[in-house]
């Protein structure tokens, strides 16, 4: 049998990562703005089209950010999820199944796995997780470096990603 895994607690919740984004383009876009304190010495030889193609890529580099910090929050869920109902023995069928896969990988096991055992246990939940892992996608992207040209089938945004965490935090009950 494998050892438990200790859970920090230092997951964050998605209503966290949310106000962590608001706050933060809402300082970037006062600091890239002519009342900001340091404008005219941060912003001294630059042109008004220089700020602003400056202040977009800030923008999308707290979008991607945020993208993957909401991804994360999600991965963590299911994975918390996953050992809990390991080892609390729950008796429903997908508790009995998780287990199963625990039995073969224990706490390694793959994330497609976990989400492959929810989707089967929940039809009514196969849209949303392939969705999910989709969107997961761009997690290995942007943490793998963006090195390449990514073909995701969409555009992922930190809107997007967050309506798609609300959506399953609403959906799914998580051993807690």
């Amino acid at each position: 049998m494998s050892k438990r895994v200790c859970f920090s607690g230092n997951n964050q919740s998605i209503s966290e990562i949310e106000s962590y984004y608001n706050d933060t383009e809402q300082s970037l876009r006062m600091f890239f703005s002519t009342i900001s304190p340091s404008y005219m010495i941060r912003f001294f030889s630059y042109t008004p089209c220089q700020i602003s193609i400056e202040l977009k890529e800030r923008l999308e580099e707290l979008d991607q950010t945020a993208c993957l910090s909401v991804l994360s929050s999600i991965e963590a869920a299911f994975r918390i999820d996953y050992l809990q109902r390991t080892y609390l023995r729950t008796r429903d069928k997908l508790s009995v199944d998780l287990r199963h896969l625990h039995a073969l990988n224990g706490s390694r096991a793959s994330l497609d796995d976990i989400l492959d055992i929810w989707r089967n246990n929940f039809p009514s939940l196969k849209s949303i997780i392939s969705e999910l892992k989709s969107a997961f996608n761009l997690r290995h992207w942007i943490a793998h470096g963006r090195y390449w040209k990514p073909k995701f089938g969409r555009k992922y945004d930190y809107q997007t990603i967050y309506t798609l965490a609300l959506n399953i935090f609403s959906q799914i009950t998580f051993v807690s």
